[in-house]
């Protein structure tokens, strides 16, 4: 019982994770430029589009891995479950293709356009290794390949909670 308690919780902290970055991704889409703070700013406003791109592209796909992940979609509703990979897999390849584009231009130095570049390569990858694992009917490979998708775009979740401090 404790463990389903404790599973429960940390789904649902998830889910109010994965929602915040949603409605921070609503906040740039909403305001555009006028979003943008230092130091972010400057390589911001050469490249909004890029930015709008992987931003609501990214939270788009992050809230669609949300309903993903339901084990109860996938069982009652498995129609629904292949529409919505249809929909997530080019969107996150999108997010994490303009991603690419960012992080040549990254604030902090040679460590974070790899570290980004890095994040961006597996945002790309992941979810295309995925929709290749389910072309071959391998359910396994399918579901661990789409869990690091998800995990790749959660990774704004962690970014923001840890680059919070220093007000990036």
């Amino acid at each position: 019982m404790t463990t389903i308690v404790s599973n429960n919780i940390f789904r649902g902290l998830v889910v109010l994770a994965s929602l915040s970055i949603v409605a921070y991704a609503a906040y740039y889409a909403a305001l555009g430029e006028a979003s943008f703070r230092p130091p972010l700013k400057a390589s911001f406003d050469q490249r909004p589009w890029a930015i709008g791109v992987h931003a609501s592209m990214g939270a788009l796909g992050l809230l669609l891995c949300l309903f993903q992940m339901s084990q109860r979609l996938r069982s009652k509703r498995p129609g629904i479950h292949r529409w919505i990979g249809r929909i997530t897999v080019p969107i996150a390849v999108f997010s994490g293709s303009a991603g690419l584009l960012l992080a040549v231009y990254s604030f902090g130095g040679w460590i974070t356009h790899i570290g980004f570049g890095l994040l961006a390569v597996g945002t790309i990858t992941c979810p295309i290794l995925g929709w290749l694992a389910m072309r071959r009917k391998d359910v396994k490979a399918h579901r661990a390949w789409m869990t690091r998708t998800f995990l790749f775009l959660f990774s704004a979740v962690t970014l923001r909670i840890l680059l919070a401090p220093l007000n990036i």
